[in-house]
């Protein structure tokens, strides 16, 4: 067990410490380097002598907008976007149709997200190529006897 500091050690080590601060403190200014405008501001002369770039000179590079996000797209009288004019993620191409919610009754209908889009879809539906059959809670089936099932990851 360590022996209790009486009040005269406490105040020596008080003063040492404070004393150490402030030596630090008074020698920072000799550790860091001077800066080039730094005795012209001490003489109070500082001013600056090259005007700020003109405009002009700045290049800003071009970008490119393909469409604009806050705008909903206009679809033709056939109720399909023209593939060209449609925005997707880098990854779109790899990505296979996800079933993300199912709703059952008598009209049944799936959001399924396809290449990173999304689509609600009926018994009836085409989906890349092949037609819904049926809809039920664990997912649902197509006409070639794929299984799409429901995917239950939540965010």
């Amino acid at each position: 067990m360590l022996k209790p500091i009486f009040e005269t050690r406490r105040r020596l080590l008080l003063r040492w410490s404070s004393t150490m601060c402030a030596g630090s403190l008074l020698l920072l200014p000799l550790t860091t380097p001077a800066s080039p405008g730094a005795e012209a501001f001490a003489l109070g002369a500082f001013r600056s002598k090259s005007p700020a770039p003109p405009l002009a000179r700045l290049i800003f590079p071009a970008i490119a907008i393909r469409h604009n996000p806050f705008v909903q797209q206009v679809l033709p009288a056939d109720g399909e976007a023209d593939p060209a004019n449609v925005v997707l993620p880098p990854n779109a191409a790899l990505a296979q149709p996800v079933v993300r919610a199912v709703v059952v009754g008598s009209s049944p209908h799936a959001l399924v997200e396809i290449g990173g889009q999304n689509a609600v879809v009926g018994v009836g539906s085409t989906l890349e190529g092949s037609v819904v059959t049926e809809i039920d809670s664990s997912g649902l089936l197509l006409d070639n006897g794929q299984r799409l099932p429901l995917n239950e990851r939540r965010p």
